[in-house]
Order: C-alpha cells, then structure tokens, then sequence
C-alpha cells in the first residue's frame, strides 16, 4: 500500500513543481512518470493477490484427444 501513497503524493507535487521552477519540464516529467509506474506496479499486485486466494485456472491435461477426420 506504500506505493499507492508515494504514487499520490508524486502526482499532487508534479503540478507545484511546474508552478515553482522555472525549467521544470524534466523534474514534471520524472514525476509524472514515477506516479504512473507506482499506479502500474499497484494494479500488477493487486493481480496478483488475487490469484493467491482465487488460484490460477490451468486446464487439465488428461483428457482425451479429439479425433479429426
């Protein structure tokens, strides 16, 4: 849950740093990129919670094949 909070404080900083520097098109864009990889990494692990209590769906292996004419 850490990430998420990071993530959000990154974007609400990212409109002040344009607003306050100058030149600030690099540390935007470093910021803006750093919240959206925080915003990627929590929607991959929440996947990935999920197929821990769901569990994966792997198909069984052990059934016949079908004949083709």
């Amino acid at each position: 849950m850490w990430f998420a909070i990071i993530g959000a404080i990154v974007w609400a900083i990212a409109p002040l740093l344009a607003v306050s520097l100058e030149n600030a098109l690099l540390p935007v864009a470093i910021a803006i990129a750093v919240s959206l990889g925080f915003g990627a990494l929590w929607f991959r692990l929440g996947k990935l919670q999920r197929q821990f209590y769901e569990g994966r769906h792997i198909p069984p292996r052990n059934l016949p094949e079908k004949i083709r004419p």
